[in-house]
């Protein structure tokens, strides 16, 4: 008994000492302000890179940054033995900022990196715009950590027609600059971590020009750009455009466009990033280096011509320069011991992720030669970006600085005039043994009109020479895991709402957007797919090629309109969607899209929890865009189609065609094969007039006696609803409410009786409710009573009826 009375004592003690003790007291951290962000902002003098090929843009030019929102992470600590309190214990950072890339146009934005990690990422191409939509809020380890990076980047290609940002023209100003010319990106309020300090932010981008003309897609080589289209470029850009600003009339292009074609069954093409003040002939020599080529004028048409150095004659039917045409001036061998033995290489290696790699060359029995003493020669050739380029590049070197090529002074007749630097002739010089030598002309002096003597330099050619002093490298003994392509899951095409369609502005007559969603196959490795859209005339239109797919599953149970958690069974890259704060849910960055016999509905989301099985999506926006909720039985598909989408065009009508029905199929890829292209299923989108993006949206969070779709209601029907502008400022996160309707919006509501037949039209309705008042619907219904069960239709039109909304609201319900 004593014992449980101390116990008591004790319980009663420790108590009171805990609630009249001092509770502690914690420091919460300060919040960092704008002006402690680091940015590489611009400098001037600076220069703005120009990009040929693949390249990683490191530490673009910060022109602007602001739109600071700092939100408090608060964590439950204990202050007593039944309190506690919320402490402040970090800050997440959005932040919204604009990135200068490069100079010119890019064709395609691939990856952005944050400390050299590409986050999970969707890449959408709209128009010449990408649209960055990341989803890594913990990709820095989480809010223990330094967080993650969450929202929306978008990526002007630098186009001549490329809008300006509407997100930077809300804060910035109206009269702000489209940049044109002038690739940048945009972050849109994005998340960026619990600190002020950025991670380093980096782009990789792709551009191949064309401006050649060259066929066959020769202009991209394997991701590398054609350096004959290169140069090319450089020469007829204007300065103003990093170029020399040359007439096209000056140059041969049909000796540019052959080199192309070559270089392109070569596999060689370049991938270099022009970051520092150089000139242009400079950059061109450069290039000249890299593929072997020379560059002159032509003296019989005055062009200039380019040209590459390659084993691409016969020796016996080469020119040849004898003691009747020509006197040696000087010959001249380098000794053994002058030569290099060993080339290196330096490139930089995309497969590695951008980093400087080397390749190298060996002549073992040059080594031997000098006692076993390595000589080396380091050739550094950033423009090279995979190894088996590099790897020939290091064996063309060695085969030139191993051997003791021989370099002659040659002082001919006119019988010479046809040579033009590196073209091949055969030397035949009796004082000096030469019977046949294949000589290269590296310098042809064209002489005086008083004069009938033609100067050359040359050297012995390498492909002449019956040795070779290096060995091609081993096999690795890698196999390509790729296999054959597997087919797709499943795909989708939806017409694209005006949200998808209006960065692209007004499109040609007869042209119209759609929306592809694949979802990757199960098995095998898939790199991508081609999309492929009906001529009409019985071909195909050129594919887009899309390096990404959609996450896709499906519903595990059946949803109806007022279902406000949604569970998708585990499908293919669901690991991929995750949750997104407040201001991410607004913007859409999650959503997705459900379609089932004829409707469909896009959905967006703020919340992803983990479940057996699959995936819960909560907090959800049902109907959004020009949606309305709707019911889905178990085993719909859900495309979640904010983090893989592409847009392409369609055939649309052209008056007085009404509708245009398209053919699209979706062709799987990875780097051995493409599935075979018959075996492809056809998917079909109809192109209406007008056309879907052009359409009004139909209103959201209709309710029928205040109740959202009810079973039963009692009373007069009182129809009411709140309006949507696809033109005006709206949230994602209450499905697109607005406080007032597009221009010209008008609603007509029909009442269907108990009989099933149409007993009343209301139309031209402007506000945003209706009552259908007990007297009229008596007098209406043909039975003397109110009905005992109505359905009730809600359609929507545009600016003096011309159209009608893409979706109708029905709903049916019984009277109490």
């Amino acid at each position: 008994m004593a014992f449980w009375v101390l116990a008591l004592v004790y319980i009663v003690g420790t108590v009171l000492y805990d609630v009249l003790r001092p509770k502690p007291q914690f420091d919460a951290p300060t919040p960092s302000s704008l002006g402690d962000f680091q940015f590489p902002t611009i400098g001037e003098g600076r220069a703005i890179p120009v990009v040929w090929g693949t390249c990683k843009l490191s530490g673009p030019m910060v022109t602007w940054y602001g739109d600071l929102q700092v939100q408090a992470i608060t964590k439950e600590v204990k202050t007593g033995l039944f309190s506690s309190d919320d402490v402040t214990v970090g800050y997440r950072y959005y932040l919204g900022a604009q990135l200068v890339l490069c100079s010119g146009e890019v064709d395609d934005v691939l990856q952005i990196r944050f400390d050299d990690r590409a986050p999970p990422a969707g890449y959408p191409h709209v128009g010449d715009v990408t649209q960055i939509h990341i989803n890594a809020p913990n990709f820095f380890g989480g809010e223990e950590s330094e967080g993650g990076v969450a929202g929306s980047i978008y990526v002007y290609h630098g186009s001549a027609t490329q809008q300006v940002d509407t997100y930077l023209q809300d804060r910035l100003g109206d009269n702000l600059p489209a940049w044109r010319h002038v690739c940048y990106a945009v972050m849109r309020h994005i998340y960026l971590g619990t600190s002020p300090y950025i991670k380093a932010i980096s782009f990789v981008v792709r551009r191949c020009p064309n401006s050649l003309g060259l066929t066959g897609g020769a202009e991209n080589i394997d991701g590398d750009a054609n350096p004959a289209a290169m140069i090319y470029d450089i020469l007829i850009s204007p300065a103003s455009g990093n170029g020399l600003g040359l007439p096209v009339g000056f140059l041969d292009v049909a000796a540019f466009r052959s080199v192309g074609q070559t270089l392109a069954g070569e596999g060689l093409g370049l991938s270099m990033l022009q970051d520092r003040g150089t000139t242009a002939k400079d950059l061109v020599l450069e290039i000249l280096r890299h593929i072997d080529g020379v560059m002159y004028v032509e003296p019989t048409s005055g062009l200039l011509t380019i040209r590459l150095v390659r084993y691409d004659y016969d020796p016996e039917t080469i020119p040849v320069l004898d003691a009747d045409s020509c006197t040696v001036k000087s010959f001249a061998r380098p000794s053994w011991g002058d030569l290099k033995n060993t080339v290196r290489v330096g490139y930089v290696s995309r497969d590695a992720g951008f980093i400087e790699s080397t390749a190298q060359a060996q002549d073992l029995a040059g080594i031997e030669v000098q006692g076993g003493e390595v000589s080396l020669q380091e050739l550094t050739m950033r423009g090279l970006s995979n190894p088996a380029n590099a790897q020939q590049a290091a064996a063309r070197a060695l085969a030139a600085l191993a051997y003791p090529l021989a370099t002659i002074t040659i002082e001919a007749d006119r019988s010479a005039w046809a040579l033009r630097p590196g073209a091949v002739f055969k030397l035949v010089w009796d004082p000096l043994g030469i019977d046949g030598m294949v000589c290269r002309a590296v310098r042809v002096g064209t002489g005086r009109l008083d004069s009938g003597k033609i100067e050359i330099e040359a050297m012995e050619d390498i492909f002449a020479v019956d040795w070779t002093g290096y060995s091609t490298p081993p096999a690795s003994g890698w196999e390509d895991p790729s296999g054959d392509v597997p087919a797709l899951t499943d795909q989708a095409v939806l017409a694209a709402p005006y949200e998808a369609a209006k960065s692209y502005g007004n499109l040609a007559p007869g042209v119209q957007l759609a929306i592809t969603l694949a979802a990757r196959g199960a098995t095998g490795i898939s790199l991508g797919y081609r999309a492929h859209v009906a001529d009409g005339a019985g071909g195909w239109a050129p594919p887009v090629d899309v390096p990404y797919f959609t996450p896709s599953g499906v519903l595990s149970a059946s949803i109806d309109e007022l279902t406000n958690e949604i569970v998708v069974a585990s499908g293919l890259d669901t690991d991929r969607v995750v949750s997104v704060g407040g201001p991410d849910f607004a913007l859409g960055v999650n959503v997705a899209w459900l379609s089932h016999d004829g409707l469909e509905e896009f959905i967006a989301f703020r919340t992803v929890t983990a479940v057996d099985g699959g995936i819960a999506l909560q907090t959800l926006a049902r109907g959004c865009l020009d949606t309305a909720p709707t019911a889905f039985p178990a085993g719909t598909r859900i495309w979640f189609i904010s983090y893989g989408s592409q847009v392409v065009n369609i055939r649309g009508p052209v008056p007085p065609t009404i509708n245009v029905y398209n053919d699209i199929r979706l062709q799987p890829f990875n780097n051995q094969s493409e599935y075979n292209f018959a075996s492809c299923p056809t998917s079909q989108v109809v192109a209406t007039t007008p056309a879907r993006s052009q359409k009004v949206y139909c209103p959201t969070d209709v309710r029928f006696n205040a109740a959202r779709y009810p079973a039963s209601i009692s009373g007069e029907l009182t129809v009411s609803w709140s309006h949507r502008n696809r033109l005006g400022t709206w949230s994602y996160a209450d499905s697109g409410k607005a406080t007032a309707a597009e221009p010209g919006t008008e609603y007509d509501i029909l009442i269907y009786g108990e009989l099933d037949t149409l007993v009343h039209t209301e139309s031209g309705v402007t506000g945003t409710s209706w009552t259908y008042l007990a007297v009229t619907e008596i007098a209406e219904s043909g039975l003397g009573r109110l009905n005992n069960y109505l359905r009730v239709a809600v359609r929507t039109y545009g600016a003096g009826q011309m159209h009608e909304s893409s979706r109708e609201i029905v709903w049916a319900f019984a009277r109490m």
